[in-house]
């Protein structure tokens, strides 16, 4: 099955609410999609969640959200999309823990 869906980024530092994402199906009716993903740096406060799985749950759309954990999960286990996409997606190198994170 093949989906139009609208892809929303959010690279705030702190949790990402419902001030800062709006219009959803909006934007959805205007690219005529039938789902939505967005995709947070941090994390997504609770009345967002509530929002978004209530439109999920209503089953008109197809609705998910990934923080950058989980995103990062998922291109580890689907190595073979950095290949096909290489033209927007750079695999950058591990960074080195600092001494701080390994506690020495």
């Amino acid at each position: 099955m093949v989906r139009r869906v609208v892809v929303q980024c959010k690279a705030d530092a702190g949790a990402v609410g419902t001030r800062r994402v709006t219009g959803v199906g909006d934007a959805m009716e205007f690219h005529q999609a039938d789902g939505y993903l967005l995709v947070v740096r941090s994390r997504l406060t609770n009345p967002l969640v509530s929002r978004l799985d209530r439109r999920r749950l209503a089953g008109k759309s197809w609705i998910d959200w990934w923080t950058r954990g989980e995103l990062e999960e998922r291109v580890r286990r689907n190595r073979h999309l950095l290949w096909q996409y290489s033209d927007v997606v750079k695999e950058l190198p591990e960074a080195e823990p600092s001494p701080t994170q390994t506690g020495t």
